[in-house]
């Protein structure tokens, strides 16, 4: 769970993020620390995550219409240097982009969030063929 890509902001124990997707049954990488953490990127490297998922807000006039579907350019550029590590999450492709205009704050929207996660993991396991 990353909030920030240079250096990398985590989400660790504690923080809402981590609660919100321990309740959606995802491990979070970071198992002890402080809610917040900054990571270098040997850090992730050891870390070694089998899935990112980057908290980038957009501005709420971004939410008029139908979304795009985000390309993984798009993505590489979210992750900045994160995006050329050797990392199981980088090498399937497994980084997904939450960007909710509320996404970093405790709020009433959560479950928007939640749904928009849940969107993520159901694009990963169709892409892989999982039921």
């Amino acid at each position: 769970l990353l909030a920030g890509t240079d250096p990398a902001g985590a989400l660790g124990p504690g923080s809402f993020h981590a609660q919100l997707v321990e309740r959606l049954g995802i491990a979070n990488a970071l198992t002890s620390g402080g809610m917040w953490q900054e990571l270098d990127l040997e850090d992730l490297i050891e870390l070694a995550p089998d899935s990112i998922l980057i908290f980038d807000p957009r501005d709420d006039e971004a939410m008029i219409g139908e979304p795009e579907p985000i390309t993984w350019a798009q993505v590489e550029a979210a992750l900045g240097p994160i995006a050329s590590l050797p990392i199981p999450a980088i090498e399937q492709r497994r980084v997904g982009v939450i960007d909710h205009p509320q996404a970093l704050l405790p709020s009433s929207t959560l479950a928007q969030v939640a749904d928009q996660i849940r969107k993520t993991l159901a694009d990963w396991r169709e892409r892989a063929g999982e039921p």
